[in-house]
């Protein structure tokens, strides 16, 4: 009896402590007033990883749409039923279709297994097929660097400079046909063409520039990381977390961006900065390949709407990249005899234009005539153009534009894209269409310049795009085993004036040409200037760093533009004036067959690219100015910080006349990678300086915003 009561009682007890109200306090969340930072990239390795490759066709596909009410793909490209995450290439070529099946598989790809029984396919090694089951059709079975198929970015396995097969036992079985009706030599495996055909390409590719095909990551991309990492968090200490994702995962080395977002927002971040390194500003790499994966992610798990985005969507036009820019140009010019007559071709990536209609299952769904890309690209070179111009143009004549022409206009300067053929470009008979490397080469020639520099201006450091791709796409001869060894990836040589051949240099009709490296050796200071447009990014969610006291906020729209102001103290006359949209509706509203090109950077299609709160501070920390520089106004912080605008912004600062005595005023800029202040150069589209002796305000444009003065010197 005394033990049941003993048991009565416990069960009382527990049954009590069950029905006791739960504790209505909800867990502490100590990240929802951070910050998370994503910086996202390719992440490619050094070496070669099979994940890596194969994960990288989803850049260009992603997932199709299954039905047309599916959840969470607004954010796809095309309509139903031929919708897709991203749209880049023709969708019955990615997707399999119940008809038109044959566009997408009609072969595959396969190593001969080392006894010689097997073909095992490249993509999915459970598919395997016995020799013996191949039937005797002449032409079926084919190595596969004979195939038509390859990209023309690849080598296609063959290397040019020692003629070494890379693709040794490796074969395609099984021909597509363009041709109406059975196709004879169709071989399906069900794993798509395209997917093999890609994969094969850069087993070739990766061989091609690495003796060492272990899976590591790059030194340089590291370092940029790694320093874009210190400087923010130096800057906002632990209110913020920074990780990086990659658009392709790397096992063991790098994550998935839209995994690596996911984690964060279970962590209990609900601001999120997405932040592309990408120099120039387009709707491919930040909306699709970044932003639309990371959505799709977080709203398959029912977290789209907790969430805050905020985007930084280029690296280029600032103080920093154009600093760091100098140094990749400035090896180029030491190489020529001061004087010297230099065509300077400054290169950036480069996407189709106008591309096809959107629609259907061979139709480019992405929607390229709407791309900001170009006008941003261009803008970034006008910038970097201003720089140029005042380090080296005392000392070399610089030419920027074609013979006889001195404008700003798109079609008169060698400005040049890099990653595809010419007819991605534009009509051939179309005078606006854009330029690949080896066209503006060949107008330079044209011209008379003996001396080109390409200037590769996008890449953060060295990879498949500028070792390979683009010189087998522009004639451009390779770097030798034995210069990647040293770490060159410049390129010097001589032509001829109508030839791409390559020539002795003691030839008297030589032609010099040299083509840049990319930003490894600057690592750092890309990573620097990475860092401030973060910051910017950071900002717009009301966080700024220690030493910032914010004077004056103003709401900015892209519709309307918007002001702000100081009306009274002694920093009264201080504003920042930002522009309207000056073309309401482009590129946005463009077709591929209803459009404008983009051609004068004084008539930009865009003014700010985002709705922001603009403020004017003050800062703990000025830095000093140069010997023979004063200031004569108060240096103020304008912001969100290198927050970048198309159609110029006015910046006004007030003067204190009592403070100045002979000399030119001057508006410039901090810039973290030299530790000094740069010119605020004039702008395309701008009007000059000003300065009302009356008033003592002294107003100037600007696209880039951050820590500004008046100076005479």
């Amino acid at each position: 009896m005394k033990f049941n009561k003993i048991i009565f009682s416990a069960f009382v007890i527990v049954t009590l402590q069950a029905c006791s109200p739960p504790d209505q306090t909800p867990p502490v969340n100590e990240n929802s007033d951070k910050v998370a930072v994503l910086i996202t990239g390719w992440g490619e390795t050094l070496g070669y990883d099979r994940e890596f490759r194969k994960q990288v066709r989803r850049s260009q596909t992603g997932a199709k749409k299954v039905h047309p009410f599916e959840a969470c793909t607004e954010m796809y490209a095309g309509k139903w039923p031929f919708a897709s995450q991203v749209g880049l290439l023709p969708f019955a070529i990615m997707h399999q279709l119940p008809i038109l099946g044959a566009a997408f598989d009609s072969m595959g790809v396969y190593r001969l297994s080392e006894d010689g029984q097997e073909y095992v396919a490249i993509w999915d090694e459970a598919v395997r097929l016995k020799v013996t089951e191949i039937p005797d059709i002449e032409g079926l079975v084919i190595p596969v660097i004979e195939s038509k198929l390859f990209a023309e970015r690849s080598i296609n396995g063959i290397d040019p400079r020692t003629g070494d097969n890379y693709l040794e036992g490796y074969f395609q079985i099984g021909i597509p046909s363009r041709e109406r009706g059975k196709n004879p030599l169709a071989f399906p495996n069900g794993l798509g063409d395209a997917y093999e055909i890609g994969l094969a390409g850069s087993i070739a590719d990766a061989a091609f520039m690495n003796e060492d095909l272990t899976p590591r990551v790059h030194p340089a991309d590291e370092a940029m990381t790694a320093t874009t990492i210190s400087e923010l968090k130096r800057l906002f200490g632990d209110e913020i977390a920074v990780e990086f994702g990659a658009y392709a995962r790397t096992p063991g080395i790098h994550e998935l961006e839209d995994d690596v977002a996911l984690k964060l927002v279970k962590d209990g971040y609900t601001k999120l900065v997405l932040s592309r390194e990408t120099t120039d500003n387009n709707n491919y790499a930040n909306d699709f390949a970044t932003k639309g994966f990371v959505y799709k992610a977080l709203c398959d798990q029912g977290l789209a709407d907790d969430v805050q985005i905020k985007q930084t969507r280029q690296v280029g036009r600032t103080p920093e990249y154009n600093a760091a820019l100098l140094e990749v140009l400035r090896p180029h010019l030491d190489f020529l005899d001061k004087g010297s007559d230099v065509a300077l071709i400054y290169t950036t990536y480069g996407l189709p234009f106008p591309g096809s209609k959107t629609s259907g299952p061979f139709a480019i769904a992405h929607p390229l005539a709407k791309e900001v890309y170009h006008e941003n690209a261009y803008l970034n070179y006008q910038s970097f153009k201003r720089y140029a111009q005042a380090e080296f143009g005392s000392d070399y004549q610089l030419e920027f534009n074609h013979k006889g022409k001195t404008s700003d206009i798109r079609t008169d300067s060698y400005y040049a894209y890099a990653m595809f053929p010419s007819r991605f470009y534009g009509d051939k008979d179309d005078p606006l269409r854009f330029a690949t490397i080896r066209q503006s080469i060949d107008q330079a020639k044209l011209d008379g310049r003996k001396n080109i520099v390409v200037l590769l201006s996008h890449w953060n450091y060295s990879n498949t795009d500028n070792m390979l791709a683009m010189r087998k796409l522009n004639h451009i001869p390779y770097n030798s085993r034995e210069q990647v060894r040293r770490g060159e990836f410049s390129n010097q040589w001589c032509e001829s004036a109508d030839s791409f051949d390559v020539i002795p240099c003691h030839q008297e009709a030589a032609i010099s040409l040299q083509f840049s490296e990319v930003f490894d050796k600057q690592a750092e200071s890309f990573g620097q200037g990475y860092a401030q447009r973060i910051r910017g990014a950071v900002e717009r969610f009301g966080m700024v760093p220690q030493g910032i006291d914010i004077v004056a906020r103003a709401s900015v729209t892209v519709s309307d533009g918007g002001s702000v102001s100081i009306d009274k103290g002694a920093l009264k006359g201080a504003s920042l004036d930002v522009a309207a949209d000056p073309r309401p509706g482009w590129p946005e509203s463009f077709e591929y067959d209803d459009y404008e090109t983009f051609v004068d950077p004084a008539d930009p299609f865009v003014g700010a690219w985002f709705d922001f709160e603009a403020y004017i501070a003050e800062t703990s920390e000025i830095p000093d100015l140069e010997e023979g520089q004063r200031s004569v106004s108060p240096a103020l912080v304008f912001g969100p910080y290198r927050t970048l605008v198309n159609k110029p912004a006015r910046v006004s600062l007030p003067v204190d006349k009592t403070l100045l005595q002979e000399g030119r005023l001057l508006p410039v800029i901090f810039n973290h990678v030299t530790g000094g202040w740069d010119e605020v150069f004039d702008v395309a589209g701008g009007t000059l300086p000003v300065w009302d002796a009356q008033t003592g305000i002294y107003s100037f444009d600007t696209q880039v915003l951050g820590l500004m003065q008046v100076i005479q010197q």
